[in-house]
C-alpha cells in the first residue's frame, strides 16, 4: 500500500520540521498526516509523531518520516506539505 500512497514535502518545508523537532528533542521523529471531516469540510491533521499508530503506515521517499492514518491515505495521496 505504501508504494501506491506519496505525500511530498518540500525542502523548506523538511528544514523547518526539522527545526521544530530539535526544538523539541524530538530529532529522528516524524509527522503523522491525517484528514478530519466536519460538516463536509476536510482539515489535514499534522502532529510530531515518534512513529507511526496501528492505525498508520509509513511512506517513504522524504527526509523526514511521514505516517499517514489508513482512512487518510486516498484523501492525501499527492499532496505536498509546504512551509
Amino acid at each position: 500500500m505504501t508504494d501506491e500512497i506519496q505525500v511530498d514535502i518540500t525542502q523548506k518545508a523538511e528544514s523547518e520540521i526539522h527545526e521544530l523537532l530539535k526544538e523539541r528533542g524530538m530529532e529522528g521523529h516524524g509527522i503523522s498526516v491525517s484528514v478530519e471531516y466536519t460538516d463536509g469540510e476536510a482539515s489535514y491533521i499534522l502532529e510530531f509523531s515518534d512513529s507511526p499508530s496501528e492505525n498508520e503506515i509509513t511512506l517513504d521517499g522524504n527526509d523526514v518520516p511521514v505516517y499517514v492514518s489508513k482512512e487518510s491515505a486516498v484523501a492525501v495521496d499527492g499532496c505536498t506539505v509546504d512551509y
